[in-house]
């Protein structure tokens, strides 16, 4: 106490001596100088570190290089540093900060534009501390969400880095061109052609493709029925060239019968000449005496069948009749034989109707595998006279020759309950085809074309 009193005394007196009054501004700024002549401190200088160090470092640094000795004179600093940067540096950082969000908002990212909008609406001259500061930490918090790893690794999976805005959409776009519904339309079309004939309906399919490439990418009801549509066309695909297969296969059955029934009466005749000869009986001399007539009559039967075999083998090979030949045209034949010799046929169609059902669910394959299945139980009950005929994808046709109606239902019956009888089994369901079937007979339908109005029946199923 006597320390401070002596101060207070001293301090009074060397402010008299220079001539200064005894205000609170004065005194204390005396009062200070002695204090630190003496060793003592009056608090003064710790306030003022104390508030310096508050300070932001710029700010920091620019006190350093004042001599401020105390509150006030830090005040009058302060207060001079605000009015200098208001006056020099606001209106401009404003109007910066302006241009850098409407440039934002030209951003295709939404991220960028939403937090651009959100800054531009709230940023103004009179904004408060606190203000300014909620906003620092909304940009802090996007700038910490706003990397996209998922979105990163989906690119990767196209070989695309996530690198500039504008040059990952120009990859998007490549992508997607190589990628796109019209290319996929175009590639399926190109797959359901039939290599061997021509399909009007797997025809105006690939029509549809070409002119409404979107239907690829419809909606899960939507898609369904066009894969199911797909699926039919692929099978229809698979069952056309199969007719054509077939279709040649009989042509060439038809023929090799033909030639294989010229050769037999060929070796007939061959072997009726070797007999001839035999019998014939030596002269004395050596000589055998052969009618002329006779050795002549037996080299023109023998010609006439080796004509006629040239003449069936040029037919055989023949490409303009191969290609004309058709179950329709077969028919004609027996419909002759008919009308000549009132030989009796019947055609008999064997369908499976819910093959859509079962190629939807198991898929082509094992519609195919069904099928096949299907064929080999009619061609075991086939005897040496029938012929086995696929008409679609679904259906088969049998040709009996030689039996009466009354013949033909037991032979039907037979058919029907073997096919029915199998079962397919797939994982763990059974598969039951449900066969629908039907047969006319020329006898009792003479007048009409059986063939013509059997198909009429399938394609209602």
């Amino acid at each position: 106490m006597t320390n401070i009193n002596e101060l207070a005394k001293q301090t009074l007196l060397l402010l008299g001596q220079r001539g200064l009054k005894p205000t609170p501004e004065n005194y204390t700024e005396v009062f200070e100088e002695l204090s630190s002549k003496r060793g003592v401190s009056g608090g003064t200088k710790e306030k003022v570190e104390k508030f310096k160090a508050l300070l932001i470092p710029a700010h920091q640094n620019d006190i350093q290089l004042k001599n401020i000795k105390n509150i006030d004179e830090l005040l009058f600093f302060l207060i001079s540093k605000i009015n200098r940067q208001n006056k020099e540096k606001s209106p401009q950082l404003f109007e910066f900060l302006n241009i850098i969000m409407k440039s934002l908002l030209a951003s295709k990212d939404k991220k960028v534009k939403d937090i651009a909008s959100m800054t531009l609406a709230r940023i103004s001259k009179a904004m408060d501390l606190e203000s300014i500061y909620l906003l620092e930490k909304k940009w802090q918090q996007w700038q910490q969400d706003y990397e996209d790893h998922e979105l990163e690794e989906e690119l990767k999976k196209y070989g695309i880095k996530n690198d500039d805005f504008t040059l990952i959409i120009k990859k998007l776009l490549f992508q997607l061109k190589a990628r796109s519904y019209d290319r996929f339309a175009k590639l399926i079309a190109l797959c359901l052609r039939p290599s061997l004939l021509h399909s009007d309906k797997i025809a105006e399919f690939e029509q549809k493709l070409k002119e409404k490439p979107y239907i690829l990418a419809l909606d899960q009801d939507k898609s369904d029925t066009f894969k199911n549509e797909l699926l039919e066309m692929v099978n229809k695909r698979i069952s056309t060239d199969l007719i054509f297969v077939q279709q040649n296969l009989n042509f060439f059955d038809q023929n090799l019968q033909k030639l294989n029934q010229l050769i037999d009466l060929l070796n007939n005749i061959n072997q009726n000449n070797v007999a001839f000869v035999n019998s014939l009986q030596k002269e004395q001399d050596g000589s055998v005496k052969v009618s002329f007539d006779d050795l002549k009559n037996k080299f023109l039967a023998l010609n006439e069948k080796i004509t006629h075999i040239h003449a069936q083998l040029h037919k055989a090979s023949d490409t303009k009749q191969r290609e004309n030949w058709t179950l329709q045209k077969h028919i004609l034949k027996l419909d002759e034989v008919f009308l000549q010799y009132k030989i009796n046929y019947a055609l008999c169609v064997f369908s499976v109707s819910n093959y859509r059902f079962i190629m939807e669910k198991y898929g082509v394959s094992n519609l195919s595998e069904i099928l096949e299945r299907f064929k080999k139980i009619l061609q075991e009950n086939c005897d040496g006279n029938d012929e086995l005929w696929m008409l679609d994808e679904k259906s088969y046709l049998l040709i009996v020759r030689a039996k009466t109606y009354e013949q033909i239902i037991p032979f039907m019956q037979k058919n029907i309950n073997e096919i029915e009888n199998f079962k397919f089994i797939y994982k763990q369901d059974v598969i039951i085809p449900s066969i629908v079937s039907f047969f006319m007979d020329k006898a009792s339908y003479p007048h009409l074309s059986l063939l013509d109005e059997l198909l009429k029946k399938v394609n209602e199923i």
